[in-house]
């Protein structure tokens, strides 16, 4: 699949990545939104809760219109977001695919793949490396502070409501809105 959108100098693509860890692998969609003009543009990496969807929530055609190229991948691609780590990547990632105390959540699951996105990021000739972000919302903002604490790489992290016990502190909220 492959749209044009700004005169058709902004293309919608996606690439499958796959990630090879020890004995196993692990494919998941890379949505891509980039500029072709060949000059070099800051990117965001965004860690979403569907793919890159023409919606209200990511307008792709208005979103081309910033001089910013864009990549989004699907949390579910990367591991479900329950207590089950038997799925996606998470078996490859943790011993016997079973969280101990000494191994990470979900949330750190989803920021080591976003760095690995990351990596690919930095491979593509339309990347300036100085002006790579990452975002995210609710637990994926978690998820986005996450990763641009781990890895210097990324410019800037920025959440869009992380919630309770993320960016905000948890004031006295028990569930209740």
């Amino acid at each position: 699949i492959e749209e044009r959108y700004d005169c058709g100098n902004v293309h919608f693509s996606y690439v499958d990545m796959t990630l090879n860890i020890g004995d196993g692998s692990h494919t998941f969609r890379i949505d891509r939104l980039l500029h072709v003009d060949g000059r070099k543009r800051p990117l965001i990496i965004v860690n979403n809760f569907h793919h890159m969807e023409d919606s209200h929530y990511f307008p792709r055609e208005e979103m081309s219109e910033y001089d910013v190229d864009f990549l989004m991948f699907c949390y579910k691609d990367i591991s479900s977001d329950d207590g089950d780590f038997s799925t996606g990547i998470a078996p490859l990632l943790l011993p016997d695919g079973q969280k101990t105390d000494d191994t990470c959540g979900k949330i750190g699951i989803w920021a080591w793949a976003a760095m690995r996105v990351l990596d690919y990021a930095l491979t593509l000739p339309s990347t300036d490396g100085d002006n790579v972000m990452i975002s995210g919302h609710s637990r994926l903002g978690k998820t986005a502070l996450l990763a641009g604490a781990l890895d210097e790489r990324f410019y800037c992290a920025f959440s869009n409501n992380s919630g309770c016990s993320g960016a905000a502190i948890s004031r006295e909220k028990d569930g209740e809105t």
